[in-house]
């Protein structure tokens, strides 16, 4: 800035007229005599946003003798990196003018404070809700640069708006202007979507409408509702959830509540066993974004669930299958960081399932699965690579496991198979306890600036713990395909996902290995 780098200036020249000033008029007319005092303690004047052992740590390499004003300008210049490495970027330290020849050296602290905010572009969100959405921004007082960076990385996750913070020097004196340019649009819509994640039981296809409003109450808080059922089976296919999202900016982060039901009956199997699934789940769950490293963005997540998963199998009329809850409390960190052609991004989280609500103990398992348990624990990662390659082609990368020791019930193993697993195959057409599934994709270009091909290759691995008799303790699925996706502007997205197994990988007779993804997205 301007200012800091003047009222340096303006120092070393004051501090140095004093100086001459003081000499006899003989000795000013020849030439300045080298400067030797001593410094026992330096005394930070002003606003100084570190605390009494931080400035110490900084300044106390200065103390002793010195000859000559550098040591005192160098000690000004790493008391104000210390500030600014702490976010503090507006903060500036200057010589002031003063006698030497004490023990006591004197350094001010100039704040450069807001005096000016001009927000553009919003048209659906008040000024006032897009102040809210970046505490530490107020006038009169100086930005907290990190604070705010990790404010407008929480707001930009918002799906109706997104901000853009510039900071600029103002025409008031030691004063900053901040310029907030906004994208914003509509805060409400309806979606539907279809597609083909179902089975033959329950009707191939899944239709899907939903609501999202996101500033409910003016806060960018976001409600979510979803209903989704089969066309040709309404009556066993009944699906439906609510989320509801709201930031907390003074904490950086944002809380999650949702609930969901799922009520399935797949009809009869083998003339004689009757299966219907359903569940009833619900949760919250926090994400705190954490201050950037550089580049380098991370956060960390903490959520508890209650699941029950509810399994109504019948053998000649008389009921069979057991009820099972699990109630996992989970823990996360991830993180991403951009280069200059390339993102990579990865999670790890830890699962522990606490000993809350009915349903939920070492006999109820027993008899779900044979050798599970109540305290049962899992880790699940993840990560994804996107190289951007010449012509403006892409190269994407993903990859996500689940760890277990232990033999887990149906409803938290991990399963391979579907559109956002093994393309190829139906959906967790395998499941394991731990396992692992990576994907591999080449992009094409934009064509028309709408369409886009993809080829892959698709590979999973699972493993069973303590496998019974007619159960293979490892399995293994491998397709390759190509895709297609198109967009109309925001308001359409087909996706069309062809794979095909790679034949003898699985060690077991090839079935259903081949299948075409459809996915269609309206919102309105």
């Amino acid at each position: 800035m301007r200012n800091g780098n003047s009222l340096k200036a303006l120092a070393t020249l004051l501090v140095l007229a004093v100086l001459l000033a003081a000499l006899p008029a003989t000795q000013a007319a020849e030439a300045v005599p080298s400067l030797h005092f001593q410094v026992r303690e330096f005394l930070v004047e002003g606003e100084n946003p570190l605390s009494p052992e931080q400035t110490r740590a900084v300044l106390d390499i200065f103390l002793g003798e010195h000859e000559g004003l550098e040591g005192l300008v160098e000690a000004a210049a790493e008391l104000e990196s210390a500030m600014v490495g702490a976010g503090h970027s507006f903060h500036r330290v200057i010589l002031p003018p003063q006698t030497l020849g004490g023990d006591q050296v004197r350094l001010q602290v100039i704040v450069l404070k807001l005096a000016n905010i001009e927000i553009t572009g919003n048209k659906y969100f008040s000024s006032d809700n897009i102040l809210a959405s970046l505490p530490g921004l107020a006038p009169g007082t100086p930005p907290d640069t990190r604070t705010l960076a990790r404010a407008i990385q929480v707001a930009n996750e918002h799906p109706a708006k997104k901000l853009m913070l510039r900071l600029k020097e103002s025409d008031a004196p030691d004063g900053i202007d901040a310029e907030i340019a906004v994208t914003d649009r509509r805060p409400w819509q309806a979606y539907s979507m279809l597609n083909n994640i179902g089975t033959d039981e329950t009707g191939d296809y899944r239709l899907s409408a939903g609501f999202q409003h996101g500033n409910l109450l003016n806060r960018d808080d976001t409600l979510t509702l979803s209903y989704t059922t089969s066309p040709d089976h309404l009556e066993e296919v009944q699906q439906y959830g609510i989320n509801y999202r709201f930031p907390i900016y003074a904490l950086a982060g944002d809380l999650s509540l949702f609930y969901s039901h799922s009520d399935v009956d797949s009809g009869v199997v083998a003339q004689v066993f009757e299966v219907s699934g359903a569940g009833d789940f619900f949760g919250a769950q926090f994400r705190h974004t954490l201050p950037n490293l550089g580049g380098y963005r991370h956060r960390f997540m903490a959520g508890l669930e209650s699941r029950y998963f509810e399994n109504n199998i019948s053998f000649s009329g008389a009921p069979i299958g057991i009820d099972v809850r699990t109630v996992p409390f989970t823990v996360q960190y991830s993180g991403d960081y951009a280069f200059e052609r390339a993102r990579v991004a990865f999670y790890l989280g830890y699962l522990h399932n606490l000993p809350a609500g009915d349903r939920n103990n070492d006999t109820v398992y027993a008899a779900a699965r044979a050798g599970a348990a109540r305290d049962w624990e899992a880790l699940r990662y993840g990560a994804s690579l996107i190289v951007s390659l010449p012509r403006k082609w892409s190269l994407n990368v993903d990859w996500i496991g689940q760890y277990a020791a232990e033999p887990l019930v149906a409803g938290e193993q991990f399963g391979l198979g579907g559109t956002d697993s093994i393309r190829g195959f139906d959906e967790r057409v395998l499941t394991g306890d731990s396992g692992n599934r990576v994907r591999l994709g080449i992009w094409t270009p934009q064509w028309r600036e709408s369409i886009r091909l993809v080829g892959f290759l698709d590979a999973g691995h699972a493993d069973l713990e303590q496998p019974v008799a007619g159960q293979r303790d490892s399995d293994t699925l491998v397709s390759l395909g190509v895709g297609l996706r198109w967009q109309w502007r925001e308001h359409a997205n087909v996706s069309l996902d062809y794979g095909h197994e790679i034949d003898d990988l699985r060690g077991i007779p090839a079935e259903d290995g081949e299948k075409l993804h459809i996915s269609l997205l309206l919102r309105y």
